[in-house]
């Protein structure tokens, strides 16, 4: 087989895979989809099989289906994203490895979708960017949690060393104003520069043009920290790290599998901390969930870290104990 036929037909296996996938999610839509078609461009009210000339139905094809599907679900995002009557942030503690203190949290969007409940990123993002709507959605998250920042402070449940790590969209570096709009906002609610940490992947810093370097530079001016997100999975190399605008690493989940069982995950993972640090950068370690991999962790230096282990999104009044506290209990 040649490689072109390869290629096709591991194509062809993707959107198998899709269409599996999205089968039961379809299902379910399609009531939904009865109800609101009539608001769609260019689409049939009835979405119901249709007839063929000689009398007998004719199913509609998956791929329409989806393609009606994606443009409903686009609209209701676009509708949640101006409202936020239905979007949600969760907030996941990044920890102290050395004595398991809270030093901050991530900001991690939900999507109460009122038929197919609660959606994650991974499913919200994808759809955001294909419908134009990613920056508006992140804005909204840089909004929300830098007002839930605020409203920690004022209840003393955040001094000013704690820190909010927020995903953002590539495309936001695009804007002229974008650092202006965050200073801002970040004066409007008393949170200082500082405590914002803003969270990009390895590709949008690579491959980023000369404006996503000069909107690195006016906010890393302004004191906000910027760190690679997934790092391990993409460009990751001496050459590129050592010369990337960020302050910080996240390491993927991926690097520490095995850590704590597996002798030779111990010396990997030390050779990437011992990397990250040549180039004068910290790391958190993502995705630690088992007490071996938080000890290992420590064994081997490490200083920030956050997980199931430590402890899983949660709402902002469900982790205010924690924040009350100060720390996590690593007994589990």
């Amino acid at each position: 087989m040649t490689a072109e036929s390869q290629d096709l037909a591991e194509r062809c296996r993707d959107l198998e895979r899709q269409l599996e996938e999205q089968a039961s999610l379809l299902e379910e839509a399609r009531a939904a989809l009865v109800g609101a078609a009539a608001d769609l461009p260019g689409v049939p009210a009835d979405p119901s099989p249709s007839q063929d000339p000689h009398g007998s139905q004719v199913k509609e094809p998956g791929l329409a289906m989806i393609r009606r599907l994606r443009l409903q679900l686009a609209e209701e995002l676009r509708q949640a994203t101006a409202t936020g009557s239905t979007l949600v942030l969760e907030y996941q503690p990044v920890i102290t490895l050395a004595d398991n203190s809270i030093e901050g949290v991530e900001a991690l969007l939900r999507w109460d979708h009122p038929v197919h409940g609660r959606l994650a990123p991974d499913a919200i993002l994808p759809l955001a960017e294909e419908a134009g709507l990613l920056p508006d959605v992140t804005a909204w998250v840089l909004r929300t949690a830098v007002g839930q920042l605020s409203a920690w402070q004022q209840q003393g449940l955040a001094g000013g060393t704690f820190t909010m790590r927020v995903n953002l969209a590539p495309s936001q570096l695009q804007s002229l104003k974008f650092a202006d709009d965050v200073r801002a906002l970040a004066a409007a609610t008393g949170v200082q520069p500082q405590q914002l940490i803003l969270e990009l992947t390895e590709k949008a810093i690579v491959t980023g043009n000369d404006l996503d370097r000069y909107s690195l530079a006016a906010l890393r001016n302004l004191g906000i920290g910027v760190e690679i997100d997934d790092f391990g999975t993409g460009y990751s190399s001496i050459s590129y790290l050592q010369r990337l605008p960020v302050d910080k690493v996240k390491v993927d989940r991926s690097l520490i599998a095995g850590l704590g069982v597996e002798k030779k995950q111990s010396a990997f993972v030390a050779a990437v901390l011992q990397l990250i640090r040549a180039c004068g950068l910290d790391a958190v370690w993502e995705g630690v969930e088992t007490a071996g991999q938080a000890a290992e962790l420590r064994r081997l230096g490490g200083t920030s870290a956050q997980g199931f282990f430590f402890g899983r999104p949660q709402p902002p009044v469900a982790l205010e104990p924690l924040l009350r506290a100060g720390f996590i209990k690593s007994d589990k």
